[in-house]
């Protein structure tokens, strides 16, 4: 893109003090590293000049904040997001010959988090092992408790949260809830780090604040139709990489109490070597939950782990960072195999000797998507587990009924089983029940979970116990896709059950996730017919799936559109195309499964489809072979009246020898072949005496 500025963009980096006002700029700066990460910490690397005329060098030598500001017209500076600093230490050298440096090193601004504990837990949060318990809320609510607690007690001076309990920090309502117990020793940083990790939130620093987001929302904007970077613009380098060592063809699933199931890697490259790993699954009894927990070893599995990397100079880059695109983006950049949708994984600009560089990583679709596959899965393994100290006396029973269970959340999703079909999942999760409808201390030993499903008429119910108090989450397998589910549980005692909960009601997800995109197809032609065939494999060798149902063909002119033409019904590889004007074609495929996903239309393939019958030519042909037959039956009847000729003259002599004519029978000839014409006519032939 044409810039006005020619640095491109330049950097500085600007002193404050800790949580307070701003000092100035740090001029003498040698070198000066950011790396902003999507999801993870931001980290900052800086080289500052030795010596005591180095100005406002004395600032660096005790704890401040040091915020790393951008122009991009020379003119105006803002702070980049994710970009301010606590100096934690720094290192020089007394005895150096001036060219030496002085080194810094800083931890990002959210580390002020780990600074703010839970602490106290009121009474009426509290749990009966003193656990903060955090019952159907949403993520705005978890954070904006525990800080505006630690504010209270005097931490997060200068500190600000950019979002409530009803929206999130792009005014949009929070889209999930959830039902979590938090220790009192427990940092807001790990809170925020497991509300991130369960995939309810995104999250920024601007700054000293603090921008939390739903996520996948507003930090993952799909830029795909406006950005696309080729590997023909000035990049200084586009180095990727690729490994394999966690490729798998088989998983053997370990369950709860020794159940295991083994599961074939469908999606793995054809003609892999068989290669087997095991994934613990710790409370899980269902197959359907068990390929949910490998989902994520089985994705990794089929697909070469890539690192995708664009290194630029600012001065001449095509897309500039925090201008055209900013951490989470999905924009389109161009690999060997052409364009292809990427997702923006990091940020890192250096500044030196006055000018900056920086590289960009990608992540593909695959890494976005096992990412989400990792985060769901840690809220499935490990289920079976419950806290505690141990061995404990038995506490006498209670002689009332427990409570209703509290904070009733879920989500599904679904998977698709081994007959090929999807079948849905449900996770859901309650607050633990500690007393009995008159508020004394109560023991449950269990829960029950009740669920109905309604779709289209049909009904079905069932029933599940999890044993133990603290165990309050549950999976139900076998659901169906898109069926309105209602779930309700309750706590058992030994003496007797409570009430029920209020319903949950959850619409079962269907399968949304469409096969790997085709491989290129093979063309030929015969007598003007296009002919089609694929190999039955991704575009980078992979299976086909258990759920896939068949490709769509698209023949179009070069450059037009895709669109289906015709179809190849799973497990037809092979078909042809009719019809077709004499001319060059490109052709792809795009493949399908039961559910109707689709996945991008796959590599192009071109022919030119050529007359092959040439009637003029034919006709020409036929004349010459009747002209030549023509003369064949001249010369053969010719012959054929020679050979007459010669056989009707020697016949005649044959038959002028045997025939005899006079006034009386000749006295010698052949019994059975002279003949005799007498004068009036009549015709005797010799015969033996005695013969008719």
């Amino acid at each position: 893109m044409r810039r006005d500025y020619f640095p491109g963009m330049q950097l500085r980096a600007v002193a404050y003090e800790v949580q307070g006002a701003r000092i100035g700029v740090v001029p003498d700066i040698l070198e000066m590293t950011v790396t902003t990460p999507r999801g993870k910490t931001p980290t900052l690397s800086m080289s500052y000049a030795p010596g005591p005329n180095a100005i406002r060098g004395d600032v660096l030598e005790r704890e401040v904040e040091v915020a790393v500001e951008a122009t991009f017209n020379g003119i105006d500076w803002e702070e980049l997001p994710d970009a301010r600093f606590i100096t934690q230490k720094t290192e020089h050298n007394l005895v150096n010959d001036g060219t030496d440096s002085r080194k810094v090193q800083a931890v990002h601004v959210s580390d002020y988090m780990k600074e703010a504990l839970i602490w106290s837990v009121p009474i009426e949060a509290k749990d009966k092992e003193g656990k903060f318990k955090f019952l159907s809320r949403n993520a705005g609510t978890i954070i904006g408790t525990v800080w505006q607690n630690a504010v209270k007690r005097g931490w997060g001076a200068g500190l600000t949260l950019d979002a409530n309990t009803t929206k999130d920090s792009s005014n949009q309502d929070w889209a999930k809830v959830v039902t979590l117990y938090f220790d009192p020793t427990i940092s807001l940083l790990q809170i925020v780090d497991s509300l991130r990790d369960l995939g309810m939130i995104d999250t920024v620093w601007q700054g000293r604040t603090f921008k939390v987001y739903n996520a996948d929302t507003t930090q993952a904007r799909d830029l795909t139709a406006s950005k696309r970077w080729p590997l023909a613009t000035t990049l200084t380098g586009a180095p990727e990489a690729a490994t394999w060592a966690d490729m798998c063809t088989d998983v053997l699933v370990k369950g709860e109490g020794g159940r295991t199931w083994l599961i074939h890697n469908d999606l793995a490259p054809k003609g892999m070597r068989r290669v087997e790993k095991v994934v613990e699954a710790g409370g899980v009894e269902l197959e359907s939950t068990a390929r949910l927990v490998a989902e994520a070893t089985l994705k990794s599995g089929a697909h070469v782990s890539e690192e995708i990397k664009r290194e630029w100079a600012a001065t001449d880059v095509h897309l500039l960072p925090w201008v055209d695109y900013r951490l989470g983006d999905w924009i389109m950049v161009e690999r060997a195999a052409g364009m292809e949708r990427l997702q923006v994984a990091q940020i890192s600009v250096t500044q030196k000797n006055g000018m900056v560089v920086g590289h960009t990583t990608f992540g593909t679709v695959l890494d976005s998507l096992l990412g989400r596959l990792t985060k769901r899965t840690k809220g499935i393994v490990g289920l079976a587990s419950t806290s505690g100290n141990g061995v404990r006396p038995q506490p006498p029973a209670s002689k009332y009924w427990p409570l209703a269970p509290q904070g009733l959340t879920g989500t599904s999703r679904a998977v698709i089983g081994s007959s090929g079909w999807p079948v849905g999942v449900a996770d859901i999760q309650w607050g633990r029940v500690e007393t009995d409808t008159l508020g004394g201390r109560v023991d449950v030993v269990s829960y029950e979970v009740s669920w109905k499903q309604t779709l289209k008429g049909a009904i079905a119910s069932g029933s599940l116990v999890v044993q133990g108090a603290d165990t309050t989450r549950a999976t139900i397998g076998d659901l169906w896709p898109g069926a309105r589910v209602d779930f309700t549980v309750r706590a058992q005692t030994n003496d007797g059950v409570g009430s029920w909960s209020h319903p949950l009601t959850l619409e079962v997800a269907s399968d949304v996730e469409p096969p790997p995109v085709p491989s290129k197809p093979i063309l030929s032609q015969v007598l003007g017919v296009l002919g089609v065939w694929w190999d039955y494999a991704g575009k980078d060798g992979q299976n086909m799936p258990a759920d896939f149902a068949g490709v769509e063909v698209s023949v179009q002119l070069p450059g037009a559109a895709e669109g289906r033409t015709a179809d190849m019904i799973a497990p037809m590889q092979r078909t042809s195309v009719v019809g077709l004007e004499m001319r060059e074609y490109e052709v792809c495929l795009r493949s399908y499964d039961r559910m109707g996903n689709k996945s991008a239309w796959g590599p192009k393939a071109t022919i030119t489809l050529e007359q092959s019958i040439d009637s003029d030519a034919i006709a020409k042909k036929v004349e010459d072979k009747l002209k030549g037959s023509s003369a064949m039956q001249q010369a053969a009847r010719e012959g054929t009246l020679r050979e007459m000729r010669h056989l009707t003259e020697a016949m005649t002599q044959v038959a002028v020898n045997l025939v005899s004519s006079g006034p009386v029978p000749p006295d010698d000839g052949v019994i059975g072949s002279s003949m005799w014409i007498a004068p009036d006519g009549r015709i005797f032939v010799l015969r033996a005496e005695g013969d008719k």
